[in-house]
């Protein structure tokens, strides 16, 4: 038996800054539906989609996998992050689930 979606949020400030907001949708322990956004910058711009459908499938509050899936990504579409890091996003996606809507 599979549960509702579990909605969540959260703002993160970044040690440099910069803010960074995560709205999830969380199902059966796994991202279903993310949005990014905040005062950050991604190139190419259209880069934050493919970053928030690598998150989907991740398993929700796994900082470590959530950082091997946007590294990876990074690296293979050599996307350059203004602002922040992929531990920033972990992070941000990370106290998203821990508060728990």
């Amino acid at each position: 038996m599979t549960s509702d979606p579990k909605h969540v949020h959260a703002d993160y400030k970044a040690p440099n800054g910069k803010l960074i907001r995560i709205d999830a949708a969380l199902k059966d322990g796994k991202i279903e539906n993310i949005i990014i956004h905040g005062d950050f910058f991604i190139y190419p711009e259209e880069s934050i989609t493919e970053i928030e459908k690598i998150l989907v499938g991740a398993r929700a509050g796994d900082f470590l996998e959530m950082k091997r899936r946007l590294d990876a990504l990074i690296n293979e579409k050599k996307i350059t992050l203004v602002g922040l890091t992929t531990e920033d996003l972990a992070e941000a996606l990370k106290r998203a689930v821990e508060k728990k809507g």
